[in-house]
């Protein structure tokens, strides 16, 4: 399953902190939104708009976040993400 992960700057080697898996729905881009992949013109449009990048901002506060595609949207997948995101530019 593909995933970004999102750490803390200020995060010391082997520190735990905890940890959130950012989910999304079906119009949101996948996991690109909510790890703030604002260049790409459609996800920096949805972040502007909806606030999406809520990854993004937990990792700001001190969170570990995960931010997988849900497997319908995943790539090698029904390559629905990818027709949303056209519709969407």
């Amino acid at each position: 399953m593909p995933v970004y992960v999102l750490l803390p700057k200020d995060r010391a080697p082997g520190e735990k902190r905890p940890a959130v898996i950012t989910l999304h729905g079906p119009r949101s881009g996948g996991k690109l939104s909510p790890a703030g992949r604002k260049d790409i013109p459609a996800i920096a449009d949805a972040i502007k708009a909806l606030n999406y990048n809520y990854g993004v901002q937990l990792v700001r506060e001190g969170f570990v976040v995960f931010a997988p595609d849900a497997r319908a949207l995943a790539r090698g997948g029904s390559g629905r993400g990818k027709r949303i995101l056209r519709k969407r530019s």
